[in-house]
């Protein structure tokens, strides 16, 4: 039903309920329907729920919980969804962790869900199987007990239901019972060495020495004249290759200008292909990107100009690219890859400005839980900060790539996280960061 709010002749709020009719809510259906969830959605948001867990070594329990922030609560989830997720786990043949939210689907099964469709025997088969994988013999066997009685039960239900089918001139076949996509039953990749060394920093394991974090420092720099009645806040966060935060460097209104400027914009982000230069989609970027040019509001160019004075590089718009705006929902992540190009092929090249010599990195929110940027080479870790930005050199004095400026952006656990950034391109920069005496600078 649908009410409209109306003042009576004392004041008083009432309500007026319309009823639709069955055409008029398979309309109204119609007309909101690429707005609903589909199975491409639903399949997004349990692989981002496994993706948290893996990175940070999260329990079943503690996810299904709700249990993911000291901050704020998230929901619960049912059986059903343990289930589908238990049964995602099986089909990649990782059984331990199969076995966590098996069992919670098991635990938190309830007549409701019967009603639903959700059986006993549904569970069962899957949880015994992940038992058994695991060496858990005892609980296996119990469970399998168990399983044989609701089978005996579940029978004449079974065969029943199927007789209506047919009865109603339904054509049913039992290998429709469970449509798992090829892609869904693939078994993931075993993972490579700096990819577990990415998944340790985003739990926050960086391994930095005392040495080298005594040399990190502060200050203020103010060489230009838009920083001489308030200077930048420089921190540096890393030696070799150099990491620095710009703290204050953007203020809350402003970052609320950009935000509403970019959503209506927001599309899937993509990546350049490293062996043909293309753009495309992957599944080890997941966000949405707009892009802002300066002059679609005086924010924006105020914000490329200020960035110039305290980086020394030009931001000319034929010196580097528009403002990239991104956001990350829970889950959303961008594995470790370098913002430079790596061949001549690449669509960076395309824009004849050369290559991305500098990045600015603006965290315009902060993120509850998740989220940080790690650098995996220089063991450095960056949580975000609203209105800090991180900048850093791609390449080196020569021109050459630094591979050692290779970063992720960790999985958001909680809430959402917002970021803008500025790639700054070798064109224009010939003269602002010039050719050292040494190759290796």
């Amino acid at each position: 039903s649908k009410g409209t709010r109306s003042e009576s002749s004392v004041g008083k709020e009432t309500y007026n309920f319309h009823c639709f009719s069955l055409s008029e809510l398979v309309e109204l259906i119609k007309e909101h329907n690429d707005s609903f969830p589909d199975l491409e959605d639903l399949k997004g948001c349990a692989l981002a729920i496994l993706r948290i867990q893996e990175v940070y070594h999260i329990s079943a329990k503690k996810i299904a919980d709700g249990n993911l922030s000291s901050k704020t609560r998230s929901p619960e989830l049912s059986a059903v969804h343990c289930l589908e997720l238990g049964v995602m786990k099986h089909h990649w043949e990782q059984y331990e962790e199969a076995y966590g939210w098996l069992t919670e689907a098991w635990e938190r099964l309830t007549p409701q869900d019967n009603r639903s469709g959700i059986t006993t025997y549904d569970v069962l088969q899957y949880l015994i199987w992940a038992e058994y994988k695991t060496g858990r013999f005892e609980s296996a066997l119990n469970h399998t007990n168990v399983l044989i009685e609701e089978v005996h039960r579940q029978s004449k239900i079974y065969y029943e239901s199927r007789l209506k089918r047919m009865q109603d001139g339904q054509h049913y076949h039992e290998e429709n019972e469970e449509e798992i996509s090829s892609e869904e039953n693939t078994k993931p990749e075993l993972k490579q060495d700096f990819m577990l060394h990415y998944e340790k920093l985003c739990r926050g394991a960086a391994n930095k020495s005392q040495a080298h974090q005594d040399q990190l420092t502060c200050h203020y720099f103010n060489k230009h004249p838009l920083l001489f009645l308030k200077p930048a806040k420089i921190e540096i966060a890393n030696l070799k290759p150099n990491i620095y935060l710009i703290h204050d460097v953007i203020r809350d209104t402003d970052i609320e200008f950009i935000k509403d400027l970019a959503m209506p914009r927001l599309e899937r982000a993509t990546v350049t292909n490293r062996n043909t230069g293309k753009l495309e989609f992957a599944d080890y970027r997941i966000s949405k990107s707009a892009w802002l040019e300066d002059y679609e509001g005086d924010i924006i160019e105020r914000l490329s100009l200020k960035l110039e004075a305290i980086t020394g590089l030009s931001t000319a718009r034929v010196h580097c690219e528009a403002l990239q705006v991104v956001n990350y929902g829970s889950g959303g992540q961008y594995e470790p890859h370098v913002d430079h190009a790596l061949t001549n092929k690449s669509a960076i090249f395309d824009m004849g400005m050369g290559n991305r010599i500098a990045t600015v990195l603006i965290y315009m929110t902060d993120v509850e839980a998740g989220g940080s940027t790690v650098f995996l080479d220089a063991e450095t870790i960056i949580k975000p900060q609203k209105g800090t930005a991180a900048f850093w050199f791609n390449l080196l004095k020569s021109g050459e790539p630094d591979q050692s400026t290779r970063h992720a952006a960790c999985p958001v656990i909680v809430g959402t996280k917002w970021v803008s950034n500025k790639w700054i391109h070798e064109h224009g920069q010939e003269f602002r960061r010039k050719c050292g005496l040494n190759p290796a600078e």
